[in-house]
């Protein structure tokens, strides 16, 4: 895809996370240290890739969720507000995640990488990616059991407590 007449910004990709764990009122001093800790991190694995494709446009989003069908049967990728200019490779990521952490079929990471042209399947990001996914997914806090429900808290008629 060739790029725009007009400047894009860098891909980002941990978007805002680590400024608003640096702001936010609701985070204790463990857990955001612990969470600028892993973001510190993950960028640090981030900038270390060695990327393979040249820099391009990067949706930044691209999964089948942001896919939508025209009533011509061609398929628009819609929800453009995190595009900007980086690696490919990037967009890799979501399908490869599904595949190794949710155990989507091999076969949807081979029809993916067959429709793209590029087989990233031996790149170094296919290997600490999912690390990182797997520790974000269980900050300190998550071992913390929540409190019992209400009898009924979850009905319709339910009302808050006083």
């Amino acid at each position: 895809m060739p790029l725009p007449p007009f400047p894009l910004p860098p891909t980002r990709p941990l978007g805002s996370t680590r400024r608003q764990a640096a702001s936010s009122p609701v985070l204790s001093d463990e857990e955001r240290e612990w969470l600028l800790r892993r973001c510190d991190d993950i960028m640090a694995a981030y900038r270390s890739l060695p990327w393979v494709l040249r820099p391009g446009i990067v949706h930044g989003d691209a999964h089948t969720n942001n896919l939508l069908q025209r009533p011509s049967h061609r398929w628009v990728l819609i929800d453009w507000d995190s595009v900007s200019l980086g690696p490919p490779e990037y967009e890799f990521m979501p399908v490869y995640i599904r595949l190794r952490r949710f155990g989507y079929p091999q076969q949807a990471w081979r029809d993916f990488v067959a429709a793209y042209g590029t087989d990233l399947s031996d790149w170094p990001a296919c290997r600490p990616w999912p690390r990182y996914a797997r520790s974000a997914a269980s900050p300190p806090s998550s071992a913390t059991p929540l409190p019992a429900a209400r009898p009924g808290a979850n009905s319709p008629t339910a009302s808050p407590p006083l």
